[in-house]
Protein backbone atom coordinates (compact mmCIF):
# COMPACT_ATOMS: atom_id res chain seq x y z
CA UNK A 1 0.00 0.00 0.00
CA UNK A 2 1.08 3.55 -0.97
CA UNK A 3 0.11 7.19 -0.22
CA UNK A 4 0.15 10.08 -2.89
CA UNK A 5 -1.01 13.52 -2.82
CA UNK A 6 -3.79 14.64 -5.42
CA UNK A 7 -4.98 18.17 -5.16
CA UNK A 8 -4.18 18.67 -1.81
CA UNK A 9 -6.10 15.34 -0.48
CA UNK A 10 -3.85 11.90 -0.08
CA UNK A 11 -5.29 8.84 -2.31
CA UNK A 12 -4.52 5.81 -0.87
CA UNK A 13 -3.02 2.92 -3.98
CA UNK A 14 -2.82 -0.88 -3.68
CA UNK A 15 -0.73 -2.62 -5.86
CA UNK A 16 -2.45 -5.14 -7.83
CA UNK A 17 0.40 -6.31 -10.61
CA UNK A 18 1.47 -8.54 -7.23
CA UNK A 19 -2.37 -9.88 -6.09
CA UNK A 20 -5.39 -9.65 -7.63
CA UNK A 21 -4.09 -8.93 -11.24
CA UNK A 22 -2.16 -11.94 -11.24
CA UNK A 23 -4.87 -14.79 -10.50
CA UNK A 24 -8.68 -12.47 -12.18
CA UNK A 25 -9.80 -13.16 -15.74
CA UNK A 26 -8.84 -9.64 -17.65
CA UNK A 27 -11.67 -8.16 -18.83
CA UNK A 28 -11.22 -7.21 -22.90
CA UNK A 29 -13.69 -4.62 -23.12
CA UNK A 30 -11.69 -2.81 -26.13
CA UNK A 31 -10.83 0.81 -25.55
CA UNK A 32 -12.42 2.62 -28.58
CA UNK A 33 -9.25 3.41 -31.00
CA UNK A 34 -8.83 7.58 -31.51
CA UNK A 35 -9.58 7.32 -35.09
CA UNK A 36 -12.91 5.76 -34.64
CA UNK A 37 -13.82 8.58 -32.16
CA UNK A 38 -12.87 11.35 -34.77
CA UNK A 39 -14.35 9.60 -37.87
CA UNK A 40 -18.30 10.08 -35.82
CA UNK A 41 -17.28 14.57 -35.75
CA UNK A 42 -17.60 15.27 -39.24
CA UNK A 43 -20.02 18.09 -39.27
CA UNK A 44 -19.84 19.56 -35.96
CA UNK A 45 -19.60 23.26 -35.16
CA UNK A 46 -18.85 23.17 -31.33
CA UNK A 47 -17.64 21.20 -28.95
CA UNK A 48 -18.48 20.30 -25.51
CA UNK A 49 -15.88 18.34 -23.03
CA UNK A 50 -16.67 16.85 -19.71
CA UNK A 51 -14.12 15.18 -17.44
CA UNK A 52 -15.33 12.55 -14.74
CA UNK A 53 -13.63 13.22 -11.71
CA UNK A 54 -11.57 10.34 -10.26
CA UNK A 55 -13.04 7.60 -13.35
CA UNK A 56 -12.49 4.83 -11.91
CA UNK A 57 -12.94 5.48 -8.06
CA UNK A 58 -16.99 6.25 -9.27
CA UNK A 59 -17.59 2.59 -9.73
CA UNK A 60 -19.17 0.87 -6.55
CA UNK A 61 -18.26 -2.57 -5.99
CA UNK A 62 -20.36 -5.30 -4.56
CA UNK A 63 -20.02 -6.81 -1.78
CA UNK A 64 -18.36 -10.36 -3.10
CA UNK A 65 -15.63 -8.21 -5.41
CA UNK A 66 -14.35 -5.81 -2.22
CA UNK A 67 -12.58 -8.73 -0.57
CA UNK A 68 -10.33 -8.74 -3.61
CA UNK A 69 -8.75 -4.97 -3.05
CA UNK A 70 -8.06 -5.56 0.29
CA UNK A 71 -5.20 -3.44 1.67
CA UNK A 72 -2.78 -3.39 4.65
CA UNK A 73 -1.85 -0.02 6.79
CA UNK A 74 -0.79 0.36 9.53
CA UNK A 75 -4.13 0.97 11.25
CA UNK A 76 -5.36 -2.88 9.94
CA UNK A 77 -7.04 -4.10 7.08
CA UNK A 78 -9.18 -1.96 5.02
CA UNK A 79 -11.45 -2.87 1.86
CA UNK A 80 -12.11 -0.78 -1.68
CA UNK A 81 -15.57 0.30 -1.75
CA UNK A 82 -15.03 1.65 -5.41
CA UNK A 83 -13.21 0.36 -8.36
CA UNK A 84 -9.04 1.07 -7.39
CA UNK A 85 -6.84 2.21 -10.04
CA UNK A 86 -4.36 -0.04 -11.06
CA UNK A 87 -6.99 -2.69 -11.76
CA UNK A 88 -6.19 -4.16 -14.83
CA UNK A 89 -9.87 -5.27 -15.81
CA UNK A 90 -10.92 -1.23 -15.09
CA UNK A 91 -10.14 0.21 -18.07
CA UNK A 92 -12.86 -2.05 -19.54
CA UNK A 93 -15.08 -2.12 -16.91
CA UNK A 94 -15.24 1.67 -16.89
CA UNK A 95 -15.26 1.72 -21.01
CA UNK A 96 -17.96 -0.50 -20.60
CA UNK A 97 -20.43 1.13 -18.11
CA UNK A 98 -19.99 4.56 -19.81
CA UNK A 99 -21.02 3.70 -23.44
CA UNK A 100 -23.67 1.77 -21.87
CA UNK A 101 -24.62 5.91 -20.18
CA UNK A 102 -24.13 7.24 -23.55
CA UNK A 103 -25.62 4.60 -25.99
CA UNK A 104 -27.95 6.33 -28.72
CA UNK A 105 -26.90 9.67 -27.57
CA UNK A 106 -26.05 11.20 -31.01
CA UNK A 107 -22.53 12.66 -31.77
CA UNK A 108 -21.43 11.71 -28.16
CA UNK A 109 -17.96 9.82 -27.59
CA UNK A 110 -16.31 8.29 -24.88
CA UNK A 111 -12.95 7.26 -24.15
CA UNK A 112 -12.85 6.06 -20.48
CA UNK A 113 -13.16 8.97 -18.68
CA UNK A 114 -13.37 11.90 -21.42
CA UNK A 115 -16.74 12.27 -23.30
CA UNK A 116 -16.94 14.83 -26.45
CA UNK A 117 -20.28 16.07 -27.79
CA UNK A 118 -20.72 17.64 -30.80
CA UNK A 119 -23.94 18.59 -33.35
CA UNK A 120 -24.32 19.35 -36.60
CA UNK A 121 -26.40 22.42 -35.47
CA UNK A 122 -26.61 24.61 -31.47
CA UNK A 123 -29.92 22.69 -31.06
CA UNK A 124 -28.53 19.39 -31.60
CA UNK A 125 -25.63 19.94 -29.85
CA UNK A 126 -27.20 20.93 -26.76
CA UNK A 127 -30.09 18.17 -27.01
CA UNK A 128 -27.00 15.75 -26.86
CA UNK A 129 -25.53 17.67 -24.00
CA UNK A 130 -28.72 17.68 -22.17
CA UNK A 131 -29.18 14.26 -22.26
CA UNK A 132 -25.79 13.35 -21.73
CA UNK A 133 -25.75 15.49 -18.49
CA UNK A 134 -28.82 13.82 -17.48
CA UNK A 135 -27.15 10.64 -17.74
CA UNK A 136 -24.22 11.57 -15.26
CA UNK A 137 -26.82 12.90 -12.41
CA UNK A 138 -29.02 9.76 -12.59
CA UNK A 139 -25.53 7.61 -12.23
CA UNK A 140 -24.57 9.95 -9.32
CA UNK A 141 -21.49 10.31 -10.90
CA UNK A 142 -19.45 13.53 -10.55
CA UNK A 143 -17.87 15.49 -13.27
CA UNK A 144 -14.47 17.35 -12.85
CA UNK A 145 -15.75 21.26 -13.93
CA UNK A 146 -12.13 22.67 -13.63
CA UNK A 147 -11.72 20.48 -16.95
CA UNK A 148 -15.25 20.72 -18.49
CA UNK A 149 -15.34 22.84 -21.80
CA UNK A 150 -19.03 23.92 -23.58
CA UNK A 151 -19.94 24.96 -26.67
CA UNK A 152 -16.09 25.73 -27.83
CA UNK A 153 -15.55 26.57 -31.58
CA UNK A 154 -12.47 24.22 -30.57
CA UNK A 155 -11.19 21.55 -28.18
CA UNK A 156 -8.23 19.54 -27.42
CA UNK A 157 -9.10 15.85 -27.15
CA UNK A 158 -6.79 12.42 -27.10
CA UNK A 159 -3.69 14.26 -27.79
CA UNK A 160 -5.17 16.87 -30.59
CA UNK A 161 -6.82 20.06 -31.50
CA UNK A 162 -10.18 19.84 -33.32
CA UNK A 163 -12.78 22.27 -34.98
CA UNK A 164 -15.48 21.81 -37.07
CA UNK A 165 -12.87 22.03 -40.14
CA UNK A 166 -10.41 19.26 -39.06
CA UNK A 167 -7.95 17.69 -36.70
CA UNK A 168 -4.50 19.40 -35.68
CA UNK A 169 -1.22 18.46 -33.76
CA UNK A 170 -1.44 20.09 -30.52
CA UNK A 171 1.07 23.04 -30.42
CA UNK A 172 2.35 22.44 -26.73
CA UNK A 173 2.94 18.24 -27.80
CA UNK A 174 4.86 20.14 -30.97
CA UNK A 175 6.85 22.14 -29.45
CA UNK A 176 8.33 19.36 -26.94
CA UNK A 177 9.87 17.05 -30.43
CA UNK A 178 11.25 20.19 -32.25
CA UNK A 179 12.76 20.92 -29.47
CA UNK A 180 14.13 17.25 -28.76
CA UNK A 181 17.93 17.21 -28.12
CA UNK A 182 19.90 14.97 -30.23
CA UNK A 183 19.54 10.87 -29.48
CA UNK A 184 22.84 9.83 -27.82
CA UNK A 185 21.62 6.22 -27.71
CA UNK A 186 18.96 3.42 -29.02
CA UNK A 187 16.77 4.51 -25.81
CA UNK A 188 16.63 7.94 -26.02
CA UNK A 189 16.09 7.75 -30.68
CA UNK A 190 13.25 4.82 -28.98
CA UNK A 191 11.69 7.92 -26.65
CA UNK A 192 11.55 10.57 -29.63
CA UNK A 193 10.23 7.97 -32.66
CA UNK A 194 7.54 7.13 -30.31
CA UNK A 195 6.50 10.76 -29.46
CA UNK A 196 6.96 11.08 -33.30
CA UNK A 197 4.78 8.52 -34.60
CA UNK A 198 1.84 10.12 -32.54
CA UNK A 199 1.72 12.30 -34.80
CA UNK A 200 2.24 10.41 -37.54
CA UNK A 201 -0.68 10.61 -39.78
CA UNK A 202 0.23 13.96 -39.95
CA UNK A 203 3.28 13.11 -41.78
CA UNK A 204 3.74 11.54 -45.21
CA UNK A 205 6.20 8.97 -46.38
CA UNK A 206 7.15 9.25 -42.60
CA UNK A 207 8.93 5.59 -42.83
CA UNK A 208 10.97 6.50 -45.95
CA UNK A 209 12.08 9.49 -44.87
CA UNK A 210 12.97 7.74 -41.14
CA UNK A 211 15.45 5.27 -42.64
CA UNK A 212 18.14 6.36 -41.22
CA UNK A 213 17.13 6.55 -37.96
CA UNK A 214 15.42 3.03 -38.04
CA UNK A 215 18.55 1.71 -39.48
CA UNK A 216 19.78 2.03 -35.67
CA UNK A 217 17.63 0.27 -33.82
CA UNK A 218 18.70 -2.72 -35.57
CA UNK A 219 20.46 -4.75 -32.85
CA UNK A 220 23.22 -6.05 -35.07
CA UNK A 221 24.28 -2.55 -36.04
CA UNK A 222 26.56 -0.55 -33.83
CA UNK A 223 25.20 3.19 -33.03
CA UNK A 224 26.84 5.62 -35.03
CA UNK A 225 25.02 9.18 -35.75
CA UNK A 226 26.76 10.57 -38.53
CA UNK A 227 25.46 13.35 -41.56
CA UNK A 228 22.20 10.84 -42.68
CA UNK A 229 20.65 11.06 -39.18
CA UNK A 230 21.65 14.19 -38.75
CA UNK A 231 19.65 15.14 -41.83
CA UNK A 232 16.77 12.92 -41.42
CA UNK A 233 16.39 13.98 -37.47
CA UNK A 234 16.22 17.86 -38.97
CA UNK A 235 13.62 16.43 -41.41
CA UNK A 236 11.09 15.15 -38.82
CA UNK A 237 10.78 18.64 -36.94
CA UNK A 238 10.73 20.08 -40.53
CA UNK A 239 7.90 18.00 -41.40
CA UNK A 240 5.80 18.32 -38.16
CA UNK A 241 6.19 21.75 -38.11
CA UNK A 242 4.83 22.22 -41.27
CA UNK A 243 2.18 19.53 -40.83
CA UNK A 244 -1.62 20.27 -42.94
CA UNK A 245 -4.85 19.61 -40.95
CA UNK A 246 -6.51 16.74 -41.55
CA UNK A 247 -10.40 17.04 -42.61
CA UNK A 248 -13.31 15.44 -40.93
CA UNK A 249 -14.11 12.13 -42.30
CA UNK A 250 -17.51 12.36 -44.54
CA UNK A 251 -19.71 9.26 -45.00
CA UNK A 252 -21.47 10.72 -47.71
CA UNK A 253 -18.56 11.13 -49.78
CA UNK A 254 -16.51 8.14 -51.65
CA UNK A 255 -12.96 6.92 -50.33
CA UNK A 256 -10.03 6.65 -52.40
CA UNK A 257 -7.47 4.57 -51.04
CA UNK A 258 -3.92 5.01 -52.21
CA UNK A 259 -1.11 2.55 -51.45
CA UNK A 260 2.75 2.63 -51.81
CA UNK A 261 5.43 0.55 -50.73
CA UNK A 262 9.66 1.18 -50.38
CA UNK A 263 12.29 -1.21 -49.19
CA UNK A 264 12.10 0.98 -46.42
CA UNK A 265 8.19 0.49 -45.67
CA UNK A 266 4.91 0.27 -46.74
CA UNK A 267 2.02 2.33 -46.28
CA UNK A 268 -1.52 3.48 -47.32
CA UNK A 269 -3.82 6.55 -47.35
CA UNK A 270 -7.60 7.61 -47.18
CA UNK A 271 -8.79 10.31 -48.85
CA UNK A 272 -12.03 11.93 -49.92
CA UNK A 273 -12.57 14.94 -52.41
CA UNK A 274 -13.83 18.26 -51.27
Amino acid sequence: MTGYQVNLLYRLGLHPSVTINQVSKLDNYPIPKTDDLYATLSGGQAFSKLDLSQAYQQIVLDEESRKYVTINTHKGLYQYNRLPFGVSSAPGIFQRTMENFLQGIPRAVVRVDDILITGSSKSEHLNSLETVLGKIQESGMRRNKDKCVFLAPEVVYLGHRIDQYGIYPVESKVKAITEAPEPKNVTELKSYLGMLNYYNRFLPDLSSKLAPLHELLNKQKQWEWDKSQQEAFELSKTLLKSSKVLVHYDPNKDIIISCDASPYGIGAVLSQKK
